[in-house]
């Protein structure tokens, strides 16, 4: 009996001394994973680019230009994988990036700007804003939510 009580007594004080997580080194992981996630993508490298995402059913993409939302590896997964070729040799040049991670670092979001461009002009430079979701799972940061919107010009009329 006594034993019992000195082994839960000691499991007890175990779990109270874990150390919190390093929300710095965090930030930097996360960091990490989003300059990986824009050289793959910029680079067409779809199979590197796809290891940066969750392959769940919980994945969402908005993406306000082109009125798409969509939910889902299986929805997002084709629409990357057709975007990749396109947009091969781009350039894209991070100008703000702010990273938030919970408490606990199982959750993180970044919001950023960055133009977007490619030297032959096929891309002309533009502004890009997003709102992006990243979850750890098993040990790994992933991504699970990327919501995109072009930068409207000032005096632009949405209402034409």
């Amino acid at each position: 009996m006594i034993t019992r009580l000195v082994s839960l007594v000691l499991v007890a004080v175990a779990a109270g001394c874990q150390h919190a997580p390093n929300l710095d080194s965090e930030r930097t992981s996360v960091r990490h994973l989003f300059e990986h996630m824009s050289t793959t993508l910029c680079a067409g490298d779809w199979a590197s680019y796809q290891e940066t995402w969750a392959h769940d059913s919980t994945v969402e993409r908005l993406d306000a230009a082109s009125g798409n939302w969509l939910t889902g590896w299986v929805a997002l997964s084709p629409f990357y994988e057709s975007m990749t070729p396109r947009i091969r040799g781009c350039n894209f040049e991070i100008t703000k990036l702010h990273i938030h991670v919970s408490q606990d670092a199982t959750m993180a979001w970044a919001v950023s700007e960055g133009t977007l461009s490619r030297a032959d002009a096929t891309i002309p430079p533009i502004v890009l804003w997003g709102a992006f979701g990243f979850e750890k799972r098993a040990g790994e940061w992933r991504m699970v939510l990327d919501h995109s919107a072009v930068k409207v010009s000032p005096g632009a009329d949405s209402r034409n």
